[in-house]
């Protein structure tokens, strides 16, 4: 009965540090990508060190499992997340672009932080129930873009998205992305 009790209470402290860690990695990141400016970091190993670590908070924030498919757009969204944590998605593009744009040099490494980043930014578009509902009823991103306002999604998103196309112009052409970029 003892060891019992005390091997619950292990994990019970487990649980607790683990917690009081992740809110401690988490207004790391939140101090790292402030709403509305810059991420602030060295653009050295230690920059790109602290942004992977803001990334992987943020994502664990938002409620990412090991099993989530960062590439597949039905994975986002599938993903519960409640509208006020909005700012934490918004938050994720823009760590995504940062890391493509700063410091991944090789293009394949690149075109998925920006493919990541544009999903992130879908996702923050699609939290709003206007934008989701426009979208869905017309068939038409182009129109469901034309009302919204949370301008950080709308930056972000347009941001990732013609970064990743810069990789492969003649698919973003057959994808039609060029009016929707243009939105």
């Amino acid at each position: 009965m003892v060891k019992k009790i005390g091997f619950l209470l292990g994990i019970a402290i487990l649980v607790a540090s683990s917690a009081a860690y992740a809110d401690e990695a988490l207004e790391a990141a939140i101090a790292l990508i402030p709403d509305g400016g810059d991420v602030s970091i060295h653009y050295d190993d230690a920059g790109l060190a602290a942004l992977q670590d803001a990334i992987a908070a943020l994502e664990a924030a938002v409620g990412v499992m090991a099993s989530f498919d960062a590439m597949n757009e039905d994975a986002y969204t599938a993903l519960p997340i409640p509208v006020e944590s909005k700012n934490l998605v918004n938050k994720l593009a823009q760590a995504y672009y940062t890391l493509g744009d700063v410091f991944l040099h090789d293009a394949d490494g690149a075109r998925t932080a920006f493919e990541k980043g544009r999903l992130w930014g879908l996702k923050s578009l699609r939290m709003s129930a206007t934008f989701a509902q426009i979208e869905r009823s017309s068939k038409s991103f182009v129109d469901a873009v034309k009302q919204e306002t949370d301008v950080a999604a709308l930056y972000w998103t347009y941001a990732n998205w013609a970064r990743k196309d810069e990789f492969d112009v003649l698919g973003a052409v057959f994808r039609n992305d060029p009016p929707k970029l243009l939105a």
